[in-house]
């Protein structure tokens, strides 16, 4: 007995317990310690005589996180700052950062809460930030929101699982491995108009980072880069500098993807358009751009640069945004997704990987008795085409049916997958099949 997604009563947060009476209460998600309040911003709650009312968010799609910290103290302060959530989901953007914030200023911090595919329930969520200020312990607010829909998910992760790959990209989900541009060491630097380029960790008055992390864009997520060129200071450029080692192959390519993140609260003004550069520096510091395009969408657009003069060769790939011709800064938020350089040395390996996961497609379900304090229940696997990853496996008592579909697996941080950049499952085996719920084992 299969079942789609979960169908038993199940909460993600089981006892919200009050001591004092029941009346109408406020409580702001904050936390405050020696002048500096770290709060999240769109996640007020209250308690009724009925029970907590919490702001809502669709279970299905990710959405924004914002906490602003606020330093009304005459010193900067600074400290690593964190966002999680419970199992059910990931956290995009910049999990986690180094935060710094002026006397007497209010930053504010982005992040995305993304959901698991089939595992985000209708009940209460907790989203946690802590923020390591010097002098005692961290601070730790917490927001409580209701996952509304139940048992949704965003679409799979990168661009060709959603279907908006460029064609490009899915040419070279064939080839050679790719080299995460996401994954790699960097350095990010700030340049204001007039000025001399210097350090992002130097600068922390612009309001500028250019951060990596899972980036949402109209509803389809992708791994990559947040960026936010200076405002604070009057506009200017950002840019990151990732070393690489390019494949000496006969084609290289730069793949990527590009959008402006949406307006986080109704009524917000929206950005006039940023720009966006590629410069592969070589050995001798010569700078060359290699794409430049002005982005006003909220929607992805995905982008390619040959890189094959390169091949062979160590040099520095610069992703770069400005503020765009009228140099405003402001609602300027850049994302960047599924970076990655492909090179075109392993063409077969793609009819070695259908050939394998066409060969696993055919496995039999494998089932198995399961006593349960005195219960009697049956576990069931079915694998999919790509085993695990895309398999079902079910619990059920003849009447009610626990399912889980599909499986996130990583090695080494690289996603298991269907996306560009993508590690690729190239098939799996059932080495002990159980024909029947009566088999001993599986």
């Amino acid at each position: 007995m299969m079942a789609a997604h979960r169908n038993l009563p199940a909460f993600a947060f089981l006892v919200l317990a009050f001591a004092a009476p029941l009346a109408l209460a406020f409580f702001p998600p904050e936390d405050s310690r020696d002048g500096v309040t770290a709060c999240f911003v769109g996640f007020d709650e209250a308690s009724t005589a009925t029970g907590l009312v919490a702001a809502r968010r669709d279970a299905g799609k990710p959405f924004e996180i914002r906490l602003d910290i606020a330093n009304a103290t005459g010193a900067p302060v600074s400290g690593d700052l964190a966002f999680w959530l419970n199992d059910d989901w990931d956290v995009g953007g910049a999990a986690s950062r180094r935060a710094i914030i002026p006397p007497h200023s209010t930053n504010s911090f982005f992040a995305t809460a993304v959901p698991k595919p089939g595992r985000v329930l209708p009940a209460l969520y907790p989203i946690h930030a802590s923020f390591s200020l010097p002098g005692g312990e961290p601070l730790h607010p917490i927001a409580i929101f209701e996952a509304t829909g139940g048992a949704g998910g965003p679409p799979a992760m990168g661009g060709a699982a959603s279907g908006r790959a460029s064609a490009s990209a899915t040419a070279r989900l064939e080839a050679a491995p790719p080299i995460r541009l996401a994954l790699l060491p960097a350095s990010v630097s700030v340049q204001l108009p007039g000025s001399e380029p210097r350090p992002v960790a130097e600068s922390a008055e612009t309001g500028a980072f250019f951060d990596p992390g899972w980036q949402v864009a109209d509803g389809d997520v992708r791994f990559g880069f947040y960026s936010q060129p200076p405002w604070r200071t009057g506009g200017g450029d950002i840019w990151r500098d990732i070393p690489v080692t390019l494949p000496d192959a006969d084609q290289l390519t730069l793949c990527f993807s590009t959008a402006l993140a949406a307006p986080i609260k109704a009524g917000e003004g929206e950005s006039d358009g940023a720009d966006y550069k590629v410069f592969v520096v070589d050995e001798t510091g010569l700078a060359t751009e290699v794409h430049s395009s002005f982005v006003t969408t909220h929607a992805w657009a995905d982008c390619t640069a040959d890189l094959s003069p390169w091949a062979g060769k160590s040099v520095t790939i610069r992703l770069w945004n400005g503020c765009g011709p009228a140099n405003n800064p402001h609602y300027d938020r850049c994302l960047w997704g599924d970076v990655g350089v492909f090179g075109d040395t392993a063409a077969e390996h793609g009819a070695a990987e259908a050939a394998l996961a066409d060969k696993g497609a055919q496995a039999p379900s494998c089932a198995f008795p399961l006593p349960v304090r005195a219960e009697a229940w049956t576990a069931t696997f079915t694998p999919g085409p790509s085993g695990l990853l895309d398999g079902t496996l079910a619990f059920t008592d003849g009447e009610r049916t626990l399912s889980f579909t599909g499986f996130t697996c990583a090695i080494d941080d690289i996603l298991v997958g269907a996306g560009p950049l993508d590690a690729r499952c190239t098939g799996y085996e059932v080495e002990a099949p159980c024909p029947d719920a009566q088999a001993p084992s599986c």
